[in-house]
């Protein structure tokens, strides 16, 4: 029997050459898409995708849903001082919509560079690996999810979506977070309330060095440029309810462990007692360390320092084994 694929189309290359080789290899193959705000301005590249391909496609409007679930949680985070990491909280929502439209006997796929192998989740074995946003997935969405890109470079896709003469072959990749298409977060921000605002910046000695704009337009690790000041001077944090912000030199970013909660792991107990290697941000190599846990709250402790811990950044673990890195675990930084 033929599997039942829903494949999200985001507009882009990747999800385009992913519907592309489902089809091929003889999946019987749908789209959906999920539109919401001004990410809409990609409408028209799914809606070509899907024609090209000759599959049907289901728009389902999100304002809604990405406004609860998504957009306000990422305000929230900023309120609070931290720097989210919105993508790894929308994907299991993304998966969880394309599954239900699936149904029962049904697979969801997307344009990911990952692999899932009997239900695990593995980084791809290249430099453009997607694993990090994915590892919020839970092990039911991993046991029906297909990523036809798990073992191609993006090089491997431009080549394929030309060959196949895809609309899309040419397209730029974007690096916009979807809900935030200008590419700048502080003017995002300021739309939803934040008012730019002077405030004190200290020093690690606690003596006021300067002035900033407000703290919302920076994050842990920034460069803080100071006239002036001999040594280079970075964020190492910041107070919300005073508009506080503080500055260190490099030496005062770096930590040996980390705190955090809403722990969710994709592996047995006994696994996560194991060596592990950690990403505290999605673009970080891999630093080997030590889980602790009590509840949904954790520790890492790591065997080296690492550099810029932040707040509201999701920390995800693997595990090293013949088949690849697997994600065994993530939980949101404190």
């Amino acid at each position: 029997m033929t599997k039942k694929v829903r494949i999200g189309l985001s507009g882009g290359v990747d999800s385009a050459v992913a519907a592309y080789l489902l089809k091929k290899e003889g999946y019987n193959v749908s789209a959906y898409t999920l539109v919401f705000g001004p990410w809409g301005r990609d409408l028209e590249d799914v809606k070509k995708v899907a024609l090209a391909l000759g599959i049907s496609l289901k728009v389902i409007q999100a304002d809604a849903l990405f406004r609860t679930k998504i957009i306000n949680p990422f305000v929230e985070e900023y309120r609070r001082g931290r720097t989210p990491s919105p993508c790894p909280l929308c994907n299991p929502l993304k998966f969880g919509v394309g599954l239900e439209l699936a149904g029962g006997d049904g697979y969801v796929a997307s344009g990911h560079f990952a692999r899932v192998r009997d239900g695990a989740l593995y980084a791809a074995p290249h430099e453009k690996d997607q694993s990090y946003f994915l590892a919020r997935l839970s092990p039911e969405l991993l046991q029906r999810i297909i990523f036809p890109l798990a073992e191609m470079t993006k090089e491997d896709v431009r080549f394929e979506a030309a060959r196949a003469g895809l609309p899309v072959a040419e397209k730029g990749e974007s690096q916009d977070v979807c809900f935030i298409p200008h590419g700048d977060y502080r003017v995002f921000l300021e739309e939803e309330g934040f008012s730019p605002c002077k405030g004190r910046v200290l020093n690690t000695d606690g003596k006021t060095i300067g002035e900033h704009s407000g703290y919302f337009h920076y994050t842990r690790g920034q460069r803080f440029r100071q006239g002036g000041t001999p040594e280079r001077l970075y964020v190492t944090g910041s107070d919300p309810l005073e508009n506080i912000l503080y500055i260190g030199p490099d030496e005062s970013l770096w930590s040996r462990e980390l705190k955090g909660t809403g722990f969710q792991s994709l592996v047995s107990s006994d696994e996560l007692a194991g060596p592990l290697l950690a990403k505290v941000r999605s673009r970080d190599s891999l630093h080997p360390c030590r889980l602790e846990r009590s509840g949904e709250d954790f520790r890492l402790l790591f065997e080296e320092d690492v550099r810029a811990v932040t707040p509201g950044q999701l920390a995800v673990l693997y595990m090293a084994s013949k088949a690849g890195f697997r994600v065994a675990g993530s939980g949101w930084i404190l």
